[in-house]
């Protein structure tokens, strides 16, 4: 990898000329396309899951156990060039409040709509539990505390478990929290170094029941790819296409879905994306 020079990719020296460029306000159309890609990963994963979950086994069959293990490495794709594209348009608009106005409104009216989803579904399984009930996992059978229920009115509390209502919508609570962050984030992205100080910092919050500050070194990630304009030398681009893809995919071989595996597939999101 190398820091390329403050120009656009399509004119910078030595740069492949065939690349598309940014579009209107620095949208990069690439970016798009693998952004649906991870998407539609996700719907197959939560398919396959919704196939064997509500049984109450957790042993998938072979076809299941690939299409389950899709999902978190989109998700990590995700983290990651949510990161890129925030910082981006944070280094091009650096106002604060009409730059938290636009994630607000970006974010919250989907995420309020998965809280009254999740309630109509508890509803539902409580009024025709022969119907309904099969499809219900065991999260949702858990009772919402009051701190949980606050946390769905805010969308913002450090402890909330969205598992309890819906649980698709804790990518979203993510969100939402980071964006509260990302002006910091962009700004602390000028140091590279910070990195060190932010992964023991997470893993303090974590513990301490903050458990979605887990997730903040991915859009760190993005965001110093996004101050530093790295980029990728043509030569290289295939090799670190293949190589991101294995690390992103390393699931399918360890079967594991921690947490702490995100920092493993985080740099093989990096670059997928580069």
């Amino acid at each position: 990898m190398r820091l390329s020079p403050p120009l656009p990719a399509h004119t910078r020296p030595g740069r492949p000329t065939d690349a598309a460029p940014p579009g209107p306000g620095g949208r990069v159309p690439g970016l798009d396309g693998a952004r649906g890609v991870a998407a539609l990963a996700v719907v197959i994963s939560h398919v396959a899951a919704l196939t064997y979950l509500p049984t109450g086994t957790l042993t998938p069959s072979h076809t299941e156990f690939i299409l389950w293990h899709l999902g978190a490495p989109a998700v990590d794709f995700f983290f990651v060039l949510s990161g890129y594209v925030v910082a981006r348009s944070l280094l091009r608009r650096p106002a604060l409040w009409p730059y938290l106005w636009r994630r607000w409104l970006r974010l919250a009216p989907l995420a309020y709509l998965a809280v009254l989803l999740g309630f109509a579904a508890r509803a539902l399984a409580l009024a025709a539990p022969s119907t309904f009930g099969p499809l219900i996992t065991d999260h949702l059978r858990q009772p919402l505390t009051a701190h949980a229920q606050l946390g769905l009115l805010t969308l913002t509390l450090p402890a909330l478990d969205a598992n309890r209502l819906n649980p698709p919508l804790w990518t979203l609570i993510v969100e939402l929290q980071v964006a509260l962050m990302m002006p910091l984030l962009t700004r602390a992205a000028r140091w590279p170094w910070l990195t060190a100080l932010l992964l023991p910092a997470a893993f303090a919050a974590a513990v301490h029941g903050w458990m979605q500050a887990l997730y903040v070194p991915l859009f760190f990630l993005g965001a110093l790819l996004a101050r530093h304009r790295v980029s990728l030398p043509r030569w290289a681009v295939n090799p670190a296409l293949l190589l991101g893809l294995a690390l992103l995919l390393q699931r399918h071989v360890t079967g594991s879905d921690s947490p702490l595996t995100r920092y493993v597939t985080a740099p093989g999101a990096a670059l997928v994306l580069l």
